[in-house]
């Protein structure tokens, strides 16, 4: 069992209290990013390689399909009840970018374009994992009815529940959507759980950590997610940074799964 980071600030780091429920989320759990298709080991083309589903089903062109994650609200794979698309966030998500009409869509990959799309989210983001339960990870999403809600893939911690949509080309590259577009949609669910199978994701490296930054050894005992850039905060309440688009700063702190598309 994981030690939840709000443990590690209670014993070693004297950070403030959550600026968001997100952040608190955080705190009580643990981060993990969505893996992509190639690497979830469920799709193989016929010389037996790991692919994209896309390709493994017989795709071979444009438009580039999108990087779709699955989850249920029970404890088992495929997808799981659809979610309705409620107005005050679709008026939230055309708010935060001038582009959300691109993903409806259809051959942009937004699977449903009515008031129930599917309970889905996009490969490469960042999420909060709640528990894990017999191989399977209890996922933080916000509820569809919330009707309060200003986080953006800029705010603190913000991208754990504003995801960006990204595309997959046949060389296994991620893509932003069509023409270069930035487009964010809200991880949204309308059951108390979400559920994902662990093997489709990557833990964070679990905190309290001990790495090299440059010529010296940190404690790291909390992360901040900031858009693009990972921070982590130290043992003596420095903030460091960890990985910027230019590329990970400790060669003790990775992960395997690529980011979403800059």
């Amino acid at each position: 069992m994981y030690m939840i980071q709000s443990e590690i600030r209670r014993q070693v780091s004297p950070i403030p209290e959550p600026a968001s429920a997100v952040t608190a989320a955080m705190w009580a759990g643990r981060i993990a990013r969505l893996k992509c298709d190639w690497q979830t080991g469920k799709w193989k083309d016929a010389n037996g390689n790991w692919v994209p589903r896309s390709l493994a089903n017989g795709w071979t062109g444009l438009p580039i399909p999108p990087q779709t994650v699955t989850l249920n609200e029970a404890r088992r794979d495929g997808k799981g009840s659809k979610t309705e698309l409620t107005a005050w966030m679709e008026n939230y998500m055309r708010s935060i970018q001038p582009y959300f009409d691109k993903i409806l869509i259809p051959a942009a990959g937004w699977i449903n374009t009515g008031t129930e799309p599917e309970a889905l989210t996009w490969a490469a983001n960042d999420i909060i994992v709640r528990e894990a339960v017999s191989g399977f990870a209890n996922v933080y999403a916000i509820d569809y009815l919330t009707e309060t809600f200003d986080e953006t893939f800029f705010t603190p911690n913000g991208r754990l529940v504003v995801h960006k949509f990204d595309a997959v080309a046949p060389d296994r590259s991620l893509h932003k959507l069509g023409a270069g577009f930035d487009v964010w949609t809200c991880f949204i669910k309308h059951t108390p759980d979400y559920w994902i199978p662990e093997q489709y994701i990557e833990y964070w490296p679990a905190l309290p950590m001990s790495i090299r930054l440059g010529a010296e050894s940190v404690i790291i005992t909390e992360y901040e997610l900031r858009g693009y850039e990972t921070y982590a905060f130290t043992a003596d309440g420095r903030k460091v940074l960890l990985h910027d688009p230019s590329g990970y700063k400790s060669p003790d702190w990775s992960l395997v799964t690529p980011s979403v598309p800059v």
